[in-house]
């Protein structure tokens, strides 16, 4: 009974491992998420499987959202100048505004307005330019490129002085560019005229610059410094003689603190002679000065700290000599008539300013409105009356800034 126990127990043990050996020839490699782990019992390998592994979940990082802003404005022609897009002013819409930003996403569009998209909060230049031909900027003035220096954001949103524009929520609106083609323009008869930093006269077209009269055998000479000269559409003179330029510079080599005509130099060569002066506000208001018909000849002088003058009307009588010293600016509020035989120079540490009612209403008059000479330490002025009817304003002298 025991051997034929053995005997069965051998059997099925034997058909245990004939059909293991089957199997695990083709079990080589384990069931998709499972591990197999092998052992050597001799000759045999058993391949024995493991449970099934759950991979352990990655958490998605929440992204964080950086916010963004934008910029809109308008091209526009600027109908009375003053840089504001006011009144009857409308945009500019012959071709698409030719704006560039150093930040964001620009879209132009043809009725010349533009958008400025996903700017991040902080400092951005908008340039424009440059203008359609035959037109000039009036804002802003920054020189090529014209741009504004703006801040979005919410933190600190800044239109920077920009006309008309505004901070809305860190976006910026309004943020526009003013040109126009009807603007003013000069005339040299007899005379020269220098500017190194280049002459921008733009003319319309068939007139010059620079002209003859019966008083002189040509046309004066225009000095351009070391940048090209614009006349166009008119031109520089009937010989169309230009001195200096990008190819041919020439720059004046003095600074304008040692012009022989300037404030500094002549209160220096008057207080260095020890020649008697007048102190201007014992003759007149400075803020309201109206000078006397019969008004002494001599050396006016109002050298204090800020010494504005406002200027009325002044005809100087016959065969007299005047020089006015001004510590400040000079506002000239009506004509200045020099008489033959007489001088008179205004040499000026600040800006010179001519009121735009001075001059003539008639475009072909020819007569004076200024006689004399007239220095600025800065600035030589002549502002718009913003109403496209300025005056023609002659001057017969000389103009050194």
């Amino acid at each position: 009974m025991k051997e034929l126990f053995k005997s069965l127990v051998f059997a099925v043990l034997s058909l245990f491992v004939i059909l293991f050996l089957t199997q695990s020839a083709h079990a080589q490699v384990p069931p998709a998420g499972r591990v197999a782990m092998f052992c050597n019992l001799g000759k045999f390998t058993v391949c024995i499987p493991t449970a099934t592994l759950t991979p352990t979940p990655t958490n998605t990082p929440t992204p964080t959202l950086v916010p963004t802003f934008t910029i809109s404005g308008n091209v526009f022609s600027d109908e009375n100048r003053n840089g504001l897009k006011d009144g009857s002013d409308a945009n500019y819409t012959a071709s698409l505004p030719p704006v560039t930003s150093s930040a964001g996403t620009i879209t132009p569009n043809i009725n010349g307005t533009y958008t400025i998209t996903n700017i991040p909060a902080g400092a951005v230049t908008v340039s424009y330019g440059p203008p359609p031909a035959g037109y000039v900027m009036t804002s802003p003035l920054t020189g090529a490129p014209n741009s504004f220096s703006v801040t979005v954001g919410t933190a600190g949103c800044s239109v920077n002085g920009a006309p008309g524009a505004v901070c809305t929520a860190g976006n910026i609106t309004n943020l526009n560019f003013g040109i126009t083609n009807t603007h003013p323009w000069f005339q040299s008869t007899c005379g020269d005229y220098r500017d190194d930093n280049g002459i921008n006269d733009i003319l319309p077209a068939g007139l010059s610059a620079f002209i003859s009269s019966a008083s002189c055998t040509g046309p004066g000479l225009p000095f351009t410094g070391n940048i090209n000269a614009n006349f166009a559409p008119g031109q520089a003179s009937s010989t169309n003689q230009v001195v200096g330029g990008a190819s041919y510079p020439e720059l004046y080599s003095g600074l304008a603190s040692q012009l022989e005509t300037s404030y500094p130099s002549l209160l220096a060569k008057e207080q260095n002679a020890s020649i008697p002066t007048t102190n201007l506000s014992t003759v007149c208001t400075l803020s309201n000065c109206t000078l006397s018909g019969s008004l002494p000849h001599g050396i006016y002088v109002a050298t204090a700290a800020n010494s504005n003058v406002t200027l009325n009307a002044f005809t100087a009588p016959v065969n007299q000599d005047y020089v006015f010293l001004i510590n400040g600016n000079l506002t000239i509020n009506g004509p200045i008539s020099v008489p033959v035989g007489s001088t008179l120079i205004f040499s000026v540490n600040g800006n010179i300013t001519v009121s735009s009612t001075v001059g003539a209403a008639t475009p072909t008059s020819t007569t004076p409105n200024l006689d004399g000479w007239y220095i600025a330490g800065q600035s030589f002025i002549l502002p718009t009356a913003g109403n496209c009817n300025d005056l023609r304003l002659n001057i017969a002298g000389s103009v050194v800034v």
